[in-house]
């Protein structure tokens, strides 16, 4: 939702044009991570009167990052393996939205562009414990 208070605006994604672009400017199809044909009728961004889901692959291709196998530069926690893949490591992503009327200058017409930024030298790892239900041992 973007809002406007100073004009008394406020309008969410299905009543905006928008876009998700990589770091040269270009847009990218949130569907092109299918196989012609497949992309999830749910997958959409920008498209007027639906909600924007964007695939993950879609994020991390904005972000310049091509394969989660790609090596993160990120140290480990105990410091050293400076040559950690992304799938190992994680990645931490921002993702800004820029909302703009500049192309109309009409208060009541706006569009947004997703713009997405892989944060480096980082990792991120969620562990999760939980009971073998085969076995009832903890595992991690």
């Amino acid at each position: 939702t973007m809002t406007a208070n100073n004009i008394g605006r406020s309008y969410n994604a299905k009543e905006m044009k928008g876009k998700l672009e990589d770091k040269e400017g270009n847009s990218i199809d949130p569907c092109a991570e299918y196989a012609s044909g497949q992309c999830p009728s749910v997958v959409n961004v920008g498209v007027a009167g639906k909600s924007d889901i964007v695939p993950m692959g879609a994020l991390l291709r904005a972000a310049g990052l091509n394969s989660l196998d790609e090596i993160s530069g990120a140290s480990s926690a105990t410091g050293g393996k400076k040559h950690q893949s992304y799938r190992y490591s994680g990645a931490v992503l921002v993702v800004n939205i820029d909302y703009s009327n500049v192309f109309s200058y009409n208060q009541d017409d706006f569009e947004y562009t997703y713009k997405v930024n892989l944060i480096t030298d980082t990792q991120f790892k969620a562990y999760q414990r939980e009971i073998n239900p085969q076995d009832q041992r903890l595992r991690t």
